[in-house]
């Protein structure tokens, strides 16, 4: 996904995997049915990982001695790894190293944060607390034009323009029952459930 010029980057940000997608301004004014759109989401792995102390990889001393996201991909065996993930039962604990893995994800995709709109998702009913922290990455950190931060049911009811419904939105650590009522998810009503 070679994001050149101006458009919306579609994060679903997970707590096992992000999935990245690329609107184009052309797109955008087609209406961006999934027909429209000019590539798939990459997927990368919400992770970082330190390697044992013998290991000599080029990729490690590049980036203090850790490995980011798809970097993991790269070793033939996980045996001895210290993993650690920016996400832990469903919200953000380690805002650095969401940086790390976006700074990764977003270099790898060739996107330019200043020239692009960010559409990310969050957990419903996320801490005032914490969507400080994802306002202070995406601004300060990145520096995007704009961003629009929502559950992902709020997004799935709005691109299928769902009026009355229930979504169900199951993930790494836990899932949501979210009832969608007049167009607009309830978050009141919603429910998670620690699977």
């Amino acid at each position: 996904m070679a994001l050149d010029g101006k458009g919306i980057i579609v994060l679903d940000n997970g707590g096992y995997n992000i999935k990245a997608g690329y609107v184009s301004p052309e797109e955008k004014s087609r209406g961006c049915d999934v027909e429209n759109v000019s590539s798939p989401p990459e997927v990368f792995p919400n992770a970082v990982a330190k390697p044992p102390k013998k290991s000599s990889n080029v990729v490690t001393k590049r980036n203090g001695g850790f490995l980011v996201s798809a970097e993991l991909y790269d070793l033939p065996s996980y045996s001895g790894l210290f993993f650690r993930r920016p996400i832990e039962r469903g919200y953000v604990k380690e805002w650095d190293l969401q940086k790390d893995v976006w700074k990764y994800v977003f270099t790898q995709s060739k996107v330019d944060p200043k020239e692009s709109c960010l559409v990310v998702t969050e957990p419903i009913a996320l801490p005032g607390s914490l969507r400080r922290g994802m306002d202070e990455l995406v601004f300060e950190e990145f520096g995007f034009a704009s961003y629009h931060s929502a559950p992902p049911a709020a997004l799935v009811a709005r691109y299928f323009d769902m009026t009355d419904g229930l979504v169900l939105d199951s993930g790494f650590s836990f899932s949501h029952a979210v009832p969608i009522l007049n167009s607009g998810a309830q978050q009141r009503y919603s429910r998670r459930l620690d699977l």
